[in-house]
C-alpha cells in the first residue's frame, strides 16, 4: 500500500524547514510553491526538459548540482540542501550573476531566467572550488546551458553574459591551463603505477612456468608481433606501455614514475589485490578481468560471473582501459585548451595501448584459462590438479630478500642469488630513469641489461633454488644523483655490489649469466668514460 503522505524537511536557502507531513505525490516544485511561497522557480514543461524550474542541490561533498524541481519527487529529496533563485541575493545586494543579467538586459519575458541563473550559479560555484576546470569557461558555459529553452530572446545574450561572469569570478585561463596539466599528470602517474605492477605480476608468473616443458608459454625475453604467444611478451608489452606513459610525463614537464607500490597493491580500479603469485587458474581469472573489454559483463555474463567467482573479486571491476579512457579525455581537453598540437600523437599512442590490452592480452589469457593454448596439446583441464606433473607452473610463494619478515628468504646461496637479481633490477630501473631525464640516451643499455643478466638470473633462481625473483622495492630513489655524473657514480656503486655478490657465488652462476653480466658492465663503463670526456 502506497503512503498518502510523507514526513519532509530540507535545508532551503540556508534555513532548515519545519518537518511536516506532505502529500507523497508532490514534487519539489509543489513544496516550493505551495508550502514556502517561493514562486521564483518556474513551472514550464513539467517534465524536466525546458529547465525553467532548475534549482541547485548541494551534496555532502559540497558539489553543486542543477536539478529540475518539476520532475524531482518529494520522497527523493528529503533532507537535501537546496538553493533557489530567491537565495542568490544577499539582502539588497544582487548576486554577480543577477546583476550581470540586469546590466546586460539578457531577458525579455523573464520566465526562463531563473533556470538560466541557477544553472550558471552551480557552474560558477563548482569552478570556484576547483571542479570542472579541465574545460575552458566558454566550453563549460555552452555545455551546461545548451539544454535550456528560451522562447523570447534566444541564447546568445545569456551565453555571453554567463561567460563574462564566469571568467571574472573564477580562475584565469592560465590557472585553468595549469590545473588541467597537473590533473593530467596525476592520472598518468597513476597509470604508470598500475602498468608497473602489472608488468611485475606478469614477470613473476612467467618465471613460475615449468621449463623446458612449457618454454613456449614462458617466452624468450622478446616482444612478438601481433597477439602475444607467451607471458614474457605480455610483460614486455606492459613495459612498453609504462615507457609510453613516462615519455608523456616527461614531455609535460613532470618526472617519470618508475616506483611501484608495495605488493599486495589494490588501486581503486581493481576488485582484488595485485600481488606476486605463480600462474594458476585464479591468477589467470584476475588477468582476464584486468585486461577485459569494458562490456564483458554484457557480452558474456556467464564468463564474467565465473571469473569474478574464481578470482575472489569483492566488487565490480573497472578495468585498465578505464584509466586510459579518462586520460585520453583529459589529454584532449588539455590539448584543445592550450593549443598543444602534439596531444593527437599521444592520443593515438594511448588508444593503441588501450586496445592492445582489451583485445590481444585478453584473448591470450583467456586461451590459457580455457586450456586452448597451443602448448597445452588439447589438455583443457590443465589447471585442475596441482600435483600433476603436467601442471604448467611451480607453485612458489613470493619471498623477500629483506630479513625479519614472515616471508623472508632463508640464509644461503638462494638468498645471495636473489639479492643479485634485485641489484640488477634496480640498476636497470636506474638506467631507465636516467634515460627519461636525458633524451632517451640510455634506453638501449637499460633494455640490454634487462634482457641479459637480469633475465638469466630470473630463469636460474626457480630451476636451481626453487625460488622466484623477489623484485623488492629499493630503499632509495632510482634517480638520486644531483646531476648525470653523480647518478653514474650511484649506479657504479650498485655495480660494485653486483661484483661483490658475483664473487661470492661465482661457482654457482651459469656461464650465460656471467657473459651477459660482463658485457653489460663493459658497456656501462664505456658510457661513463664517454660522459667524463
Amino acid at each position: 500500500m502506497i503512503a498518502k503522505s510523507i514526513s519532509f524537511s530540507i535545508t532551503l536557502n540556508g534555513r532548515k524547514t519545519e518537518s511536516r507531513f506532505l502529500p507523497s505525490h508532490w514534487r519539489l516544485i509543489d513544496f516550493l510553491h505551495e508550502t514556502e511561497g517561493m514562486t521564483g522557480t518556474k513551472l514550464g514543461c513539467g517534465a524536466g526538459m525546458c529547465k525553467a524550474c532548475t534549482v541547485a542541490m548541494i551534496d555532502e561533498n559540497g558539489v553543486f548540482h542543477a536539478i529540475p524541481a518539476c520532475s524531482t519527487p518529494l520522497k527523493n529529496c528529503n533532507e537535501w540542501k537546496i538553493v533557489t533563485v530567491e537565495g542568490l541575493a544577499n539582502g539588497d545586494t544582487l548576486h554577480p550573476l543577477q546583476k550581470a543579467f540586469v546590466d546586460d538586459g539578457v531577458f525579455q519575458c523573464g520566465y526562463c531566467t531563473p533556470g538560466f541563473l541557477m544553472e550558471a550559479y552551480c557552474l560558477l560555484e563548482n569552478r570556484k572550488s576547483g571542479l570542472g576546470l579541465n574545460s575552458s569557461p566558454e566550453k563549460a558555459v555552452e555545455r551546461v546551458l545548451e539544454a535550456h529553452l528560451c522562447r523570447c530572446t534566444g541564447y546568445l545574450r545569456y551565453l555571453d553574459t554567463v561567460k563574462r561572469v564566469v571568467l571574472e569570478e573564477t580562475p584565469s585561463s592560465e590557472a585553468v591551463r595549469k590545473y588541467s596539466k597537473w590533473k593530467l599528470i596525476r592520472w598518468l602517474s597513476e597509470a604508470a603505477e598500475v602498468e608497473n605492477v602489472l608488468m611485475l605480476q606478469y614477470l613473476y608468473a612467467a618465471f613460475s612456468v615449468k621449463r623446458p616443458r612449457y618454454k613456449a608459454l614462458a617466452g624468450h625475453g622478446h616482444q612478438t608481433p601481433g597477439q602475444p604467444r607467451c607471458i614474457l611478451a605480455v610483460a614486455i608489452e606492459e613495459m612498453s606501455h609504462l615507457d609510453s606513459v613516462n615519455r608523456l610525463l616527461v614531455e609535460l614537464g613532470a618526472i617519470p614514475n618508475l616506483e611501484h607500490q608495495p605488493l599486495p597493491y589494490e588501486p581503486r580500479i581493481y576488485p582484488f589485490e595485485l600481488c606476486f603469485e605463480p600462474l594458476s587458474r585464479k591468477s589467470l581469472a584476475k588477468y582476464i578481468l584486468a585486461e577485459a573489454p569494458s562490456d564483458l559483463a554484457i557480452a558474456d555474463p556467464q564468463l564474467f560471473k565465473e571469473l569474478n567467482l574464481v578470482s575472489g573479486s569483492i566488487r565490480p571491476i573497472s578495468n585498465v582501459g578505464s584509466i586510459y579512457k579518462n586520460i585520453r579525455a583529459e589529454l584532449r581537453e588539455f590539448g584543445e585548451n592550450t593549443g598543444w598540437d602534439h596531444w593527437r600523437h599521444w592520443d593515438n599512442q594511448l588508444e593503441y595501448i588501450q586496445k592492445e590490452g582489451e583485445v590481444d592480452h585478453y584473448e591470450f589469457f583467456l586461451s590459457l584459462y580455457r586450456g586452448t593454448y597451443f602448448a597445452f596439446e588439447g589438455e583443457r583441464d590443465i589447471w585442475s590438479d596441482l600435483n600433476d606433473e603436467t601442471y604448467p607452473s611451480w607453485q612458489i610463494t613470493h619471498k623477500t630478500m629483506w630479513q625479519g619478515f614472515s616471508n623472508s628468504l632463508p640464509e644461503g646461496d638462494g638468498l645471495g642469488i636473489a639479492k643479485l637479481s634485485n641489484l640488477h633490477y634496480w640498476l636497470a630501473m636506474c638506467l631507465l630513469e636516467m634515460s627519461y631525464r636525458h633524451a632517451g640516451n640510455y634506453h638501449v643499455l637499460a633494455r640490454r641489461h634487462m634482457a641479459g643478466p637480469l633475465l638469466q638470473l630470473c630463469w636460474f633462481l626457480p630451476e636451481k633454488f626453487e625460488i622466484l625473483p623477489p623484485f623488492d622495492r629499493s630503499t632509495m630513489k632510482f634517480y638520486i644523483g644531483i646531476n648525470e655524473c653523480e647518478q653514474y657514480d650511484y649506479m657504479l656503486s650498485i655495480l660494485d655490489k653486483i661484483e661483490e655478490q658475483e664473487d661470492l657465488h661465482r661457482h654457482l652462476l651459469p656461464p650465460a649469466y656471467l657473459k651477459a653480466s660482463w658485457e653489460s658492465r663493459e658497456e656501462l663503463l664505456a658510457m661513463r668514460d664517454n660522459l667524463l670526456v
